[in-house]
């Protein structure tokens, strides 16, 4: 999902958990509640990252919200995606109700084969659910040495510039760069804080700052609980606003998918619990580099690029200058060795989670003196 998520508003992180530990967790809830074994991988990889990025909205946060949604019958573990679509470059896939962080990743992927064939893919998704962190799908294009492109439709939870109404989504994007080290990810949404940073807020300091979202009445509020009630507003104002509709004409009408006003949007009450069924549209296209120049030429440049913005003059207030993704690529680095910080919010409901399927072991809390990096 989306890098404004990054450092959560009053997430309060005072728990370290081994990432291995956390991964076997996740892997077991998959497993209990029916996902194929080779989607158990996806569903575990499509949390973790998002943690390990230093995204707790959308990372372990989510796993009883996915589990009840299985469990009730309200998403489908067991997807069979059907394929519509004859022309080299293009399909579009039904989603049947599957998860979307793993929906996305299976589209993700079959855009790579396109692309693999063709020079580039192109696939539509319909009649999905929530996608997650997006940096999940779209590194799976650029390690195999191709740009990836995605983007999704979720329930209506903000409005277009200028009204009061819920009409669209916060339309999360995503681009990934091949480059000679690490891909170069672009990961965010269109709305100037995601939701989700708002809920995590409401349940901590309840403050949030001004120009984030609209109350119920449509007026500005610092209150993250008259928000969940409201709006979020979409970022630099009439821009942001029209890179949402942009995203969501892509996600959702090129596919066929709901349009965003008619999403059910039960899922963003501020007790939701459970992830319900939303039926959006997801647009994944990947880039074979290689059908333009040598992949090694262009990483080459990406790299030089790269290094001409970091090594610029900072101005202000800043320290350094950084590439897009670098804060997240150094928190996975730093917490992948060292433990992932979750809140006492997300470890109340994992054990919650963990006491209604009767799973047997808790969370393992690392000593203080192993709680340090990221």
């Amino acid at each position: 999902m989306a890098e404004e998520d990054r450092g959560t508003v009053a997430q309060g992180s005072t728990w370290r958990v081994d990432a291995g530990e956390l991964r076997r967790l996740v892997s077991e809830v998959g497993e209990l509640c029916g996902l194929p074994a080779d989607h158990v991988p996806l569903f575990a990889d499509g949390l973790l990252e998002a943690d390990l990025r230093g995204i707790p909205s959308h990372g372990v946060y989510r796993l009883g919200m996915y589990a009840r949604g299985f469990q009730r019958g309200l998403i489908n573990p067991t997807p069979q995606l059907q394929e519509f679509g004859s022309r080299p470059a293009s399909r579009v896939l039904d989603g049947d109700n599957g998860l979307g962080l793993i929906v996305g990743q299976l589209a993700m992927d079959r855009s790579i084969e396109l692309a693999q064939a063709n020079g580039v893919g192109a696939v539509g998704v319909r009649n999905s659910n929530h996608s997650g962190v997006l940096a999940v799908h779209v590194r799976r294009a650029a390690v195999r040495g191709m740009i990836g492109f995605f983007t999704s439709n979720a329930p209506a939870l903000m409005a277009p510039w200028g009204s009061r109404e819920a009409l669209i989504s916060n339309s999360p994007f995503a681009y990934a760069f091949p480059s000679g080290q690490d891909p170069v990810i672009v990961d965010m949404a269109c709305s100037a804080a995601a939701r989700g940073r708002i809920r995590l807020a409401a349940a901590a300091t309840g403050k949030i700052p001004r120009g984030w979202a609209l109350d119920a009445n449509g007026n500005a509020t610092e209150d993250a609980v008259a928000a969940m009630r409201g709006l979020v507003l979409p970022m630099a104002e009439h821009k942001g606003s029209a890179m949402a509709i942009a995203f969501e004409i892509l996600a959702a009408c090129l596919s066929g998918a709901r349009l965003s006003k008619d999403v059910p949007r039960g899922f963003l009450s501020e007790s939701a619990d459970t992830l319900d069924s939303w039926g959006v549209g997801h647009f994944a296209v990947s880039f074979d580099v290689g059908a333009m120049r040598p992949l090694a030429e262009f990483e080459a440049q990406v790299d030089e690029l790269a290094t001409a913005v970091r090594s610029s003059a900072p101005s202000g207030a800043f320290q350094e200058v950084q590439m897009p993704g670098d804060v997240e690529l150094r928190s996975a680095k730093a917490l992948g060795a060292t433990g992932v910080n979750l809140s006492e919010q997300t470890v109340a409901g994992l054990e919650r989670l963990r006491r209604e399927l009767g799973l047997q072991s808790p969370l393992t809390r690392l000593p203080k003196q192993e709680a340090t990096g990221g």
